[in-house]
């Protein structure tokens, strides 16, 4: 992955949704490094979705624009998830 911006929607209730996922209840501690992870994980996969071969050239582009945000997933019920932005 190269030459993009990850940017995040409502970034306080993503984090707080994140440390949420994250809590281990035998330590009691708010673990963001495993959510963080799959977080890159789907970034990862939405990016290699982006048509076109990745070359050298693609650094004098425009960056390609991935979004993380919650989404709804049932009433009242969230899950993180990535999208590509397009203007």
């Amino acid at each position: 992955m190269g030459h993009c911006h990850i940017g995040l929607q409502e970034d306080g209730k993503l984090c707080s949704h994140m440390a949420e996922r994250g809590y281990d209840v035998s330590s009691g501690a708010r673990g963001l490094k495993q959510e963080a992870r799959k977080v890159q994980i789907m970034a990862r996969k939405v990016y290699n979705t982006i048509p076109n071969l990745v070359t050298e050239a693609s650094n004098d582009g425009p960056l390609e624009r991935l979004e993380v945000k919650l989404m709804p997933t049932g009433q009242k019920e969230y899950e993180v998830g990535v999208t590509l932005k397009r203007d």
